[in-house]
């Protein structure tokens, strides 16, 4: 039952922090968030040209960007596995509430939707060839 708490706690955190990256730049646009960032951001970088700071800036930007792409996805994730603790832990209810959010976040979470699944005893969805070696582009 460790490793399963271990999982949970690690599952809840993972979403406090997306959750909480969601709100720090939700809604930002590039020049935003490099402004919002900026501040503290040379610190360490006393040595670089100005060039070079602006162009590890605009990396951070283009990475956070990025991020907030994923975060849908990654907070899927996070939701699968905490409905696996649940279900391992036999508590159903909150199981089938996890893998449901998961699927409100990406739909395509084939994991969450199979494991849903099971747990009201429905078939299996499987993918076929095809959708393996060509998985759905990223939103």
């Amino acid at each position: 039952d460790s490793l399963v708490s271990l999982g949970g706690i690690h599952a809840n955190r993972s979403l406090s922090i997306y959750k909480s990256w969601d709100q720090k730049y939700s809604g930002l646009d590039e020049a935003e968030i490099k402004e919002k960032i900026r501040a503290g951001f040379f610190q360490g970088l006393e040595l670089a040209t100005d060039r070079q700071k602006e162009g590890y800036l605009d990396n951070r930007v283009s990475e956070i960007l990025y991020a907030l792409e994923e975060t849908p996805r990654r907070m899927s994730v996070s939701y699968t596995n905490l409905g696996m603790m649940y279900r391992v832990r036999e508590d159903y209810e909150s199981a089938a509430l996890s893998y449901k959010e998961a699927m409100d976040l990406w739909e395509d979470n084939l994991t969450a939707e199979n494991n849903l699944n099971l747990l009201l005893n429905r078939p299996l969805e499987k993918r076929n060839m095809i959708q393996k070696m060509f998985p759905a582009p990223r939103d």
